[in-house]
């Protein structure tokens, strides 16, 4: 596991009764890694896969967080080197080793955006210890045989004043002076001018969300780069576990259209669209995200 607060873990327990809240701490000794993590309430245990620590708080409102043991657990100590050496498998492996540091039979696996089809492939690698997948705003993979999908998606479905706001937009982040930016304010600097494609609502604000959180682009580069040649797509009709994919209609990065195939192969897979939405459901509409989820959960 490489990438210090950027490959964040959580297990979400489902709340099964009326608990009282506490918060535990420890550490989990991993080979060429060390999980701090927190814990509080009670449940059936859920991984999750965000940007980072501070992200991974924000993603999800205090209602879903307060329906589930959260536990998140991020690398603190790291050997940099490692990240040109990372692989997908590397990472699903690392989970499954933290999955028996904590000797938890089964895990839940939730994953968002570039992170969004590590829960699947997990299911794949170990199907025995796996309990959900549900990922949300994420392609099926990042085959570059989606992209021309993606574009015609966008140049289809997007309203004219969507496409206004966009390049008034990128205009005015092409006059910014870059040399006077970090890495993650580049990285904040570029979403926000992407915000048309994103979100539904065109001046949705995330600062809030971004905060003063910094993010290791060496990794996200990386890990964007070993995605681009991981496909598990076409196997992932044979998932026996219960699937859950979320994604929001005014999602013109990661269009639900790319899942066409795969959501109709899998009798196992729930395929739901949220029209009010883009890119981030948890932020843009909490509410219907959680209540969504959550009933999922109960159902299946």
């Amino acid at each position: 596991m490489t990438g210090k607060s950027i490959f964040v873990i959580f297990f979400l327990y489902l709340i099964t009764g009326c608990v009282t809240q506490k918060e535990i701490s420890g550490k989990i000794d991993i080979p060429n890694s060390i999980f701090e993590y927190t814990a509080e309430g009670n449940g059936i245990p859920c991984v999750a896969f965000t940007g980072s620590e501070n992200l991974g708080h924000r993603l999800y409102s205090e209602k879903f967080r307060n329906k589930f043991l959260l536990i998140h657990a991020d690398p603190s100590q790291l050997d940099s080197t490692m990240v040109s050496t990372l692989t997908v498998d590397m990472i699903l492996d690392d989970i499954e080793k933290v999955r028996k540091a904590l000797n938890l039979p089964q895990i839940a696996v939730i994953g968002h955006s570039m992170f969004g089809t590590l829960p699947l492939d997990y299911a794949l690698k170990y199907p025995q210890k796996i309990s959900y997948s549900i990922s949300t705003g994420s392609k099926p993979s990042r085959a570059k045989k989606y992209k021309d999908i993606i574009k015609d998606y966008w140049e289809t479905n997007a309203s004219d004043e969507r496409k206004e706001v966009y390049t008034k937009n990128m205009e005015e982040f092409s006059k910014l002076n870059m040399n006077k930016l970090t890495p993650t304010q580049k990285f904040v600097k570029y979403y926000t001018a992407n915000i048309p494609r994103f979100c539904f609502d065109l001046q949705f604000d995330m600062s809030e969300f971004w905060g003063d959180t910094e993010i290791n682009m060496d990794f996200l580069d990386h890990f964007r780069k070993e995605l681009s040649t991981y496909d598990n797509s076409a196997k992932y009709k044979t998932i026996s576990t219960p699937v859950l994919v979320i994604s929001g209609r005014h999602d013109y990065s990661a269009p639900y259209v790319l899942w066409g195939e795969i959501k109709n192969e899998n009798p196992s897979l729930t395929f739901h669209v949220f029209d009010n939405s883009g890119h981030n459901p948890s932020i843009e509409i909490p509410e219907q995200f959680d209540d969504f989820v959550i009933q999922w959960l109960y159902r299946n």
